[in-house]
């Protein structure tokens, strides 16, 4: 930015463009020209920030529903890729989306007490993780390179390097604590160490067998149980278009390749399919609520219509889909309420053709039917409940903002 405004000083002054200043007897067609591009790029610079700055005025900040209730902000000055409750309730770690900051906040008093600098410098949804003991905090960096910390002081315990040196974009951890889980989507890498010595226990070909033409997009694993749900989607090519069904499946701790498959988005009457690139499962392990890339396609005919959809565990059968066609964009961010009476998710951004919305929906996890939307006063990129109440937070833009779940 800083140099892109020093062309435009640059432009506007008939410095730039040429190895020198523009002699005495340049013409004036010349010095008028560079200042016209000086004003158009400055224009160009200046414009988006007023329009953004425009956005929010218009919008507001983040608002109360009927039963979701605005609580607080914490100001950050990163924007929020990944928000991560702590199982005591007492801590929310965040990960910069452009940045390679790590923070931890302490939500009873709403300070930032303590935050680490990674190699990496882009975050991802869903990529922080607490063990369920809350004593660790693992973050992949650079080139395989996985860290664990501890809280308060994030101080670094384990230090890990991965042979393979590649990066991981979502992590879980086993019910028990036992196992930790590291899903690389653009490294088409799958690992899970075991948290005793932090030694590789199992790691998948994502490349070749049955993983080939299939690709995965999120992890969670099953309450109560060692079983690891992926999310993802398997390469179809039908007519003109290569498409993606969605799917999720059950990796058991002794399978190579699953060993059992939930379809969640297929060619229907709602429109085409899509990979599942969210995953949440109830506390009691009964159901699955999924997400997927609602509003991209090729085209107005050929677009995602399909929204959040909540499905049977066991058997797999389509329970709700209250937001099919509804054109909210894709989720930022889906999560169970801690008491798995809701199910939260988020929208933000523009998306494809204009859909989006700024906003939180809770749906009711009995009835599948949206009881609630709140605005949330900006892009929403991740969810994270409460594990010990009603809250949830999101992160949005630059900001993590609490609500808190009242019964009526």
């Amino acid at each position: 930015m800083v140099s892109d405004l020093r062309l435009a000083e640059a432009l506007w002054r008939g410095r730039a463009l040429m190895p020198a200043r523009a002699s005495r007897n340049e013409g004036l067609f010349d010095q008028l020209l560079r200042r016209w591009l000086g004003l158009i790029l400055i224009a160009a610079l200046i414009v988006p920030l007023c329009f953004c700055a425009f956005i929010r005025l218009v919008q507001g900040g983040a608002t109360s529903g009927r039963i979701a209730k605005y609580e607080f902000t914490l100001h950050e000055n990163i924007i929020v890729a990944s928000v991560a409750w702590s199982p005591d309730g007492r801590y929310i770690a965040d990960s910069a989306f452009y940045g390679d900051e790590i923070h931890l906040w302490d939500v009873e008093s709403r300070k930032l007490i303590a935050k680490v600098h990674r190699k990496s410098t882009l975050g991802s949804e869903g990529e922080l993780s607490w063990s369920p003991d809350g004593m660790l905090l693992p973050v992949c960096d650079y080139q395989g390179q996985i860290r664990v910390y501890a809280p308060p002081d994030l101080r670094e315990v384990k230090f890990i390097q991965q042979a393979n040196k590649k990066s991981c974009d979502k992590t879980a951890f086993s019910s028990d604590g036992s196992r930790w889980t590291g899903l690389g989507i653009t490294s088409q890498t799958l690992v899970t160490y075991s948290t005793k010595d932090w030694q590789l226990i199992k790691s998948y070909d994502l490349i070749k067998g049955w993983y080939r033409g299939r690709a995965l997009r999120s992890i969670a694993y099953v309450p109560g149980t060692s079983t690891l749900a992926v999310g993802g989607g398997e390469f179809e090519h039908r007519g003109n278009f290569n498409l993606s069904n969605g799917f999720v499946w059950m990796l058991e701790p002794e399978d190579d390749v699953p060993s059992r498959e939930i379809p969640v988005y297929r060619y229907d009457s709602v429109g085409i399919p899509g990979n599942v690139n969210h995953l949440t499962l109830s506390p009691d392990a009964k159901a699955l609520a999924a997400g997927t890339s609602t509003g991209s396609g090729f085209s107005e005919t050929n677009t995602i219509l399909a929204g959040v959809r909540i499905l049977n565990l066991q058997d797999g059968r389509i329970l709700g889909a209250p937001l099919d066609g509804k054109k909210r964009g894709a989720p930022g961010g889906l999560q169970f309420s801690s008491d798995g009476s809701y199910v939260i998710t988020g929208h933000g951004g523009t998306g494809y053709h204009g859909w989006g919305a700024r906003f939180i929906e809770v749906i009711d996890a009995k009835t599948y039917q949206v009881v609630d939307s709140v605005k949330s006063g900006g892009d929403i990129w991740d969810i994270s409940s409460n594990p010990r109440s009603s809250e949830f937070a999101a992160g949005v833009d630059k900001s993590i903002v609490i609500w808190k779940i009242e019964r009526q």
